[in-house]
């Protein structure tokens, strides 16, 4: 199959997406049809994704970051059931992984947590690379794995992805490979990432924005959730095994990285997601 092919993303397809050797794509295809606040779009999201996917049982990638715990607590605002899933990979990713927990203590929620070795990762996640060509972000071979785990325990992933990126340097907003990666590698198995899933929330995300701060700053401002670490999957991965940096070096000279979607300013932003640029 060509790499050169849309792939529909979002909640009644709204968007779309394409892979070439030389760039990431997004299209619009059906426009917001409401502006909400940042609080009504979360719920209105959360809402729209349980009523399409609500038939089998929904594991939230919960891996400690910002994002994730965004989902997390939106989803029981709405009295969403979920499954908390924690991916552990031996020690590596303690740091981030304790939020993820804490959060699970804190809400009184018994999470899945699956303790993966270096092994296992290098037997089971490596062969991945396989299926992402024409990208240097090798760590969405991760939710990869974890949707292929959720898929046989017959439940969907959600993940915390798909959210457009803001570049404080060049003031443009933009999205990448990682946003889309299971649209992308494992299309119409699993919700688009919670972030893109419909434009009114997408388009409310974006107004939110201070573009006088960064995208971390903005992040923790508006989502309400305690700021922590930033974590770096590759470089840590590649750190603790030696076949891993090996693998993923190679995989990286082998392909050209594919560029970043532009979408321009603020302004520029809200006008094609409103529909009127």
């Amino acid at each position: 199959m060509s790499v050169n092919t849309w792939h529909p993303a979002g909640h009644n397809d709204w968007c779309s997406v394409n892979l070439t050797p030389d760039r990431f794509a997004l299209q619009v295809n059906s426009p917001a049809t409401e502006e909400l606040d940042f609080h009504s779009a979360c719920d209105y999201n959360a809402q729209t994704l349980y009523k399409d996917w609500g038939n089998r049982p929904l594991y939230l990638g919960l891996s400690g970051g910002v994002d994730s715990e965004l989902i997390a607590d939106v989803f029981v605002r709405n009295q969403i059931p979920f499954v908390p899933f924690i991916l552990k990979i031996q020690n590596i990713n303690d740091l981030e992984s304790w939020y993820a927990e804490h959060w699970c203590w804190r809400n009184q929620m018994k999470p899945v947590i699956y303790h993966m070795t270096m092994q296992e990762f290098e037997q089971d996640c490596l062969p991945l690379l396989a299926k992402i060509s024409n990208t240097h972000q090798t760590g969405i071979i991760i939710p990869l794995w974890m949707a292929n785990h959720v898929a046989s325990q017959d439940g969907y992933l959600i993940t915390g992805v798909g959210e457009l990126n803001w570049d404080l340097h060049q003031q443009t907003f933009y999205s990448n490979t990682v946003d889309y990666v299971l649209n992308l590698f494992d299309a119409g198995k699993h919700p688009s990432g919670f972030f893109s899933y419909t434009p009114e929330f997408v388009l409310s995300y974006i107004k939110q924005f201070d573009i006088a701060l960064n995208e971390q700053y903005n992040k923790v401002k508006f989502y309400q959730v305690p700021a922590r670490p930033k974590f770096n999957w590759t470089s840590e991965l590649c750190s603790f095994s030696t076949k891993t940096r090996i693998v993923i070096s190679a995989f990286i000279k082998k392909f050209a990285n594919s560029q970043r979607h532009e979408f321009g300013d603020q302004q520029t932003t809200i006008k094609l997601l409103k529909g009127t640029s």
